[in-house]
């Protein structure tokens, strides 16, 4: 009897807590990554990629993020690093409440460390990064994006997203990066504010 009050309370929280929800462009994301490389003498690579994004003002937001991965070979040298750093600025615009049209550019570097010649990359550039986020119901995101970079390897992204809103400030996610080189698969979680 005690477990079942202790649960509808519980429940009550939560779901309180949810219904306040709302797309906030102050966060922090940790994510685990599973990188599928389009290249088969190379094995798919684990790693780890952080985001921070800042909104000072309403519609504008700054945001900074690190990405490594590591992919194994059956022979040594084709084991293969990433590692990807981006920071810029951007902003949004409500076309409806829970419906924003988003973007991002800046700059970002690359660095692809292999001794296979062909996969090594060191390079700075710029990157855009145009999308839609969405709040369909309290408790789930959705979003999508385009990235167009003027770094080799990561001219052209789609990604796709969706975050389960937990409680107001938090946040699990997953997603997915479609790209010629490599397609990212995501799991993590958001801290918003």
């Amino acid at each position: 009897m005690i477990m079942h009050k202790l649960f509808c309370v519980l429940f009550t929280v939560l779901f309180t807590q949810v219904a306040m929800a709302d797309l906030k462009y102050s966060f922090v994301d940790l994510d685990y990554t599973y990188t599928d490389f389009d290249n088969d003498k190379v094995e798919n690579g684990h790693g780890a990629r952080g985001e921070v994004s800042i909104s000072p003002y309403d519609n504008f937001f700054i945001i900074g993020g690190l990405a490594m991965a590591q992919a194994d070979s059956d022979r040594d040298n084709l084991d293969l690093e990433t590692t990807r750093i981006h920071l810029g600025m951007g902003g949004y615009v409500e076309v409806i409440e829970y419906f924003h049209l988003t973007g991002h550019a800046g700059v970002v570097y690359s660095e692809v460390d292999s001794d296979l010649r062909s996969l090594q990359n060191d390079e700075f550039g710029v990157y855009a990064k145009p999308g839609v986020r969405m709040l369909p119901l309290d408790l789930l995101e959705l979003n999508a994006d385009m990235t167009f970079s003027t770094v080799d390897n990561e001219e052209f992204k789609v990604g796709l997203g969706a975050g389960l809103n937990i409680i107001e400030n938090f946040q699990v996610n997953t997603g997915v990066e479609l790209a010629d080189q490599a397609n990212i698969w995501s799991a993590g979680f958001r801290v918003q504010w």
